[in-house]
C-alpha cells in the first residue's frame, strides 16, 4: 500500500508534528510505502487558470514546480493524507494551493453526479483522501465553516479529522488503523 502525506511546512503545532510522526510510524510498521511532502510558500506557484492541464498537457500541470511530484505521487497512492492548519475556517494557503492545483485529476467537461454538476474524475483509480485539520484552538464556527467548505468541494472517499489534543491524535490513529 502506498501512502502520501502532504503537510504544511510553514505552520505546525506540537500536536500536528506528533501526529505526523505517529502516522509515519504506523505506516512504517505496516510495511507501507510512505512519502511525506512538506509544502511551504516557496515550493509552489499559484494556479494561473490557464487550463493547460486540460488542453496542452492533459493530466499534468504546465507549471514546473513541486506540484509535478505531488501529482505523480497522488495518483499512484492508495491513500493521501492532508495535514492542514485551520485558518479562519479554511485550509492553510499552502494546502489550499495544492488542492487548487489538483485540476489535472478531473476532466474538462461536466457531468451530473449525484444530482450535482461536476467534472468527472480523469483516472479510474483514485486514492482515498483523509484531511486532518489542526490548530491550537478551533472554535465551533471555524470547524463548521471548514466542514462546509470540504463538503461543498466533495471528492470521493474523503474522511475528515481534527487534531486538537493528544487524545484526539490517539483517536485519529485508531480510526486510520481500522482503515489500513
Amino acid at each position: 500500500m502506498k501512502v502520501l502525506i502532504i503537510c504544511d511546512k510553514d505552520i505546525k503545532t506540537d500536536y500536528s508534528e506528533a501526529l505526523e510522526k505517529q502516522l509515519f510510524e504506523l505506516f512504517l510498521h505496516k510495511g507501507f510505502e510512505i512519502r511525506i511532502i512538506q509544502v511551504g510558500k516557496q515550493e509552489l506557484k499559484s494556479c494561473i487558470g490557464c487550463f493547460g492541464c486540460w488542453i496542452k498537457t492533459p493530466g499534468k500541470c504546465v507549471i514546473k514546480d513541486l506540484i509535478g511530484e505531488i501529482n505523480r505521487n497522488y495518483i499512484s497512492s492508495d491513500t493521501v493524507i492532508y495535514l492542514t492548519p485551520v485558518i479562519f475556517g479554511q485550509y492553510s494557503s499552502n494546502i489550499k494551493n495544492v488542492i487548487d492545483r489538483s485540476q489535472p485529476y478531473v476532466l474538462p467537461f461536466f457531468k451530473k453526479i449525484n444530482g450535482t454538476t461536476k467534472h468527472p474524475l480523469r483516472y479510474e483509480k483514485n486514492p482515498k483522501e483523509i484531511i486532518i485539520a489542526y490548530n491550537d484552538e478551533i472554535i465551533e464556527e471555524e470547524k463548521n465553516t471548514f466542514l462546509d467548505l470540504i463538503n461543498k468541494h466533495e471528492r470521493q472517499h474523503r474522511d475528515i479529522y481534527f487534531s486538537l489534543s493528544k487524545e484526539s491524535n490517539k483517536e485519529i490513529v485508531e480510526k486510520i488503523k481500522e482503515y489500513v
